[in-house]
């Protein structure tokens, strides 16, 4: 359950507003419709449920009691070119917390997933937006926490974990969401400092993706190769084809094999 008071005792220094709901359509939209109030620093949106949370290309996130449901509402005090890197950022937040937490073994896989046991752990994803002239950023971060993998969907079962079902106990929710909060800020403020070169290289320590052979769905578009690098912007680059190197913006890896297998 999530505690308000211990929340904003920990976060005090780096969250000017807390936002809490027992159930909200989704944790981004209900970020986005507080832009018109929010003058400086950084929102935090939590919720207990999702009725309608949103993954990427507007997929579904089913979100049970017992996860995590978070946006991160600010105003990025970087270039525009670096907005790219904010999955890359909070994916790094959410993997390193969940391994100095619960000595897990967690990965990130490109673009905004992590990782326990090649299953789905958590998601990420950042919107930006323009108000009136103001360029805004909101970064919904999910991680299934505490739920039982038996009570989601069958089709997604085989593909998805939670933290409970990894540890075989139950996670103190708080905790993890501080932890989170604690490592986003520190990243953010290389990010605006100018150096994004440590987080594209913490990100690259820690990625499932790199040196795989990969299959990635862009639309109606489908590329396969060897995932070679990220480029400084964050998109990936696959060579399918002996020095033919194709860089990918977005998409979805929807396989990736070790390479010699």
């Amino acid at each position: 359950m999530i505690e308000l008071d211990r929340l904003s005792e920990s976060l005090q220094n780096l969250i000017s507003n807390i936002v809490y709901h027992e159930s909200v359509e989704s944790t981004n939209r209900t970020a986005r419709e507080l832009v018109l109030n929010k003058t400086s620093g950084i929102t935090l949106v939590l919720s207990e449920t999702q009725t309608h949370g949103r993954g990427r290309h507007d997929r579904r996130w089913i979100s049970p009691k017992g996860g995590l449901y978070m946006s991160l509402l600010l105003k990025p005090k970087c270039d525009a070119q670096k907005y790219t890197l904010f999955n890359l950022l909070a994916g790094c937040a959410v993997c390193q917390s969940i391994r100095e937490l619960y000595g897990l073994n967690a990965l990130l896989k490109w673009p905004n997933d992590v990782l326990i046991n090649s299953k789905k752990v958590a998601g990420i994803l950042s919107e930006v937006f323009d108000t009136h002239g103001t360029m805004w950023i909101v970064v919904g971060i999910g991680v299934n926490v505490n739920q039982e993998v038996a009570g989601f969907p069958a089709n997604l079962r085989n593909r998805i974990t939670t933290l409970q079902e990894a540890l075989q106990q139950t996670v103190d929710l708080n905790q993890l969401i501080i932890t989170i909060i604690h490592g986003f800020y520190q990243r953010l403020v290389m990010l605006e400092t100018g150096n994004h070169n440590a987080i594209l290289n913490e990100w690259r320590k820690m990625n499932a993706t790199l040196g795989k052979h990969v299959t990635v769905v862009d639309g109606g578009n489908v590329i396969t190769g060897v995932a070679l690098d990220i480029t400084k912007s964050g998109a990936l680059l696959i060579e399918v084809s002996p020095h033919n190197i194709m860089r990918v913006d977005a998409g979805d890896v929807v396989q990736q094999i070790n390479r010699g297998l």
